[in-house]
Parts: structure tokens; sequence; C-alpha cells
């Protein structure tokens, strides 16, 4: 894995092999820290369906962005106030969904295609509320078993 510098940030990527196409994934970080975290497509004030390096150079060129990106997902990831709100707000969805059921749908002849999408989404009504609790749980044991300071989680939301 050869780290690439650029503007304070070091940067490298992964190849992966899928589907009969090769898949880049990104990942950058401050240089005086030690966690890497992946850039996503949501990082960019542009809609992007897949990041590029060219992507991740504009990103990295543009310092302020950058770190206010970083230590979001930093305190996403570490704060467990956060985290506990996250799995507050997935407990509540998941009640909500086993309290209302979806309706039933009618057909309507003008979008064809509806019916079948919405049936699709309502099939995994409750799987996708459990996954999101346990993802949220997941996530609260990663934070409460990290070893992270909480001056260095203050010090991340001075950048947010």
């Amino acid at each position: 894995m050869k780290i690439h510098n650029k503007n304070g940030f070091e940067y490298h990527s992964d190849k992966e092999y899928f589907d009969g196409r090769f898949y880049w994934t990104y990942y950058y970080r401050p240089e005086a820290e030690e966690q890497w975290f992946s850039i996503d497509t949501n990082a960019f004030n542009h809609s992007v369906f897949t990041v590029k390096k060219e992507h991740v150079l504009n990103l990295l060129s543009n310092q302020e962005l950058a770190k206010r990106y970083y230590y979001r997902k930093f305190v996403n990831m570490y704060d467990i106030d956060f985290c506990k709100k996250n799995l507050h707000k997935a407990k509540e969805n998941l009640k909500y969904r086993k309290e209302n059921p979806p309706k039933e749908r009618a057909d309507t002849h003008s979008n064809p295609g509806r019916l079948a999408r919405d049936m699709k989404r309502d099939a995994n009504w409750l799987s996708d509320a459990m996954n999101l609790v346990e993802q949220a749980q997941k996530q609260l044991s990663h934070a409460v078993n990290s070893n992270i300071s909480k001056q260095k989680i203050a010090k991340a939301k001075e950048y947010i």
C-alpha cells in the first residue's frame, strides 16, 4: 500500500474486483491522526456516482472542507453520546414500524411499476429497522471499547 500526501493529508486506495469490474475505495486522514476513514460519495457538493482520484484530490485541496468531513466522521464513529442518540432513534423507528405495518397497496394504472416497487420496499419493512438497531448497537459497543479520550472528541467537535 502506497501512501500519498497532499495538503497536510495522507491518502491511499484499495482496489477490489466485483461483478466484472474494479472498484476503488479511497481512505484519508490528517497527517497527525491515526484512524483512516473512507471517502464516500456524500463528501462532495456535487452528485457523483463513484469516487475517483480526481474527486479525492479536489476534496483534499480544500483543507477546511476535508478536515470538517474527517472530524465529522470521527465524531460519528467514536462519540458515545452521539451513538446513544442513534441507537435511540433506531429503536424508536423499529417501534413505529412494529405498530404501523405497511398498508395494502392498490394497483395504479397510471404508474405500472409503482405497485411492484412499493411491495418490494414493504417486504423489508421490519427487517430494515431491526438491521438499523443492530448496526447502532455495534457502533455503540465499538465507541465504548475504543480508547479515544474525551479531549480528543472535544477537539474533533471544534472542527465541525
